[in-house]
């Protein structure tokens, strides 16, 4: 952050990183579609989740953009060779030949800006004040949460992309690398991979944060009931009668009469018949 002059003397705090006019680099067509996408994911994810950290309402910024050849901000005019925040109007200037040193540090330096300006406004909604590493830190955060959910073009923005960017265009010598400003190169990356790791929740003093919900513990399952066993017969008790026996034939009764039989009847016929001879 640095303090410009603006008309009436006042002294306004902006959020800036200034390229320099000696390392202009135009965008190119692809570059263009780059910066749409940066802006597309890093605008789309503070609307859906700024409220999952904060209270308050979310006020999402103005934003001009390089396909325009020139911005004014309340904070004065400043030329389209910056990206800045201006929070007296909320609002961000990506600038052209800034985010054109993409063609020597690669598409992930325009998400980084892009990201990192948009952090400067979470923090002017947050009136958490303007400090460069923690708008580095939120910009690992919101990258970092794209990345891991499978986004293609941030593939190894934790790593050789990352340092790049840090060591070779914030380790030059200009307003966007003063370590008085921003920090320094080393600062920086390890601001932004803080982020990255630790999200959102991991770049702000917790007195900016909503309370977060705790996390639901498992419950310990309760033991089912013992199977509950027959209780034995009480000592004494009246027992079942034992099963009748099954039924005989009665036996018949003494003296009672016999029918005749056949047999006597025989012999009877066989006497009589030899008397008759006689």
């Amino acid at each position: 952050m640095r303090k410009l002059g603006v008309s009436a003397g006042a002294a306004v705090a902006i959020a800036i990183a200034s390229s320099g006019v000696g390392h202009a680099a135009a965008m190119t067509p692809d570059m263009q579609t780059v910066y749409s996408s940066a802006v597309d994911l890093v605008s789309k994810y503070w609307a859906a989740h700024y409220s999952d950290f904060f209270a308050g309402t979310y006020t999402p910024p103005k934003v001009i953009g390089p396909d325009q050849t020139s911005g004014s901000t309340a904070c004065g005019r400043v030329d389209t060779n910056d990206s800045i925040y201006c929070h007296d109007d909320h609002t961000i200037i990506y600038g052209t030949n800034y985010l054109g040193r993409a063609d020597q540090l690669g598409d992930l330096f325009i998400y980084e800006v892009v990201a990192h300006e948009w952090g400067h406004a979470i923090q002017q909604n947050l009136k958490s004040g303007f400090v460069e590493l923690v708008a580095d830190c939120l910009s690992g955060a919101v990258l970092g949460v794209s990345a891991k959910a499978g986004n293609k073009a941030l593939e190894g923005s934790d790593g050789a992309a990352a340092e790049k960017i840090f060591n070779d265009f914030l380790g030059e010598s200009r307003p966007a690398t003063r370590p008085e400003d921003h920090g320094t190169a080393e600062q920086r990356l390890g601001s932004y991979l803080k982020g990255w790791n630790l999200g959102v929740t991991g770049c702000l003093d917790s007195k900016y944060l909503k309370p977060q919900a705790p996390t639901p513990t498992t419950s310990t399952p309760v033991p089912p009931a013992p199977a509950v066993e027959p209780s034995p017969a009480p000592t004494g008790g009246t027992t079942p009668p034992p099963a009748a026996p099954a039924p005989t034939a009665a036996p018949a009764p003494q003296g009672a009469a016999t029918p005749p039989s056949d047999t006597g009847t025989e012999i009877s016929d066989l006497l009589n018949s030899l008397g008759s001879l006689s």
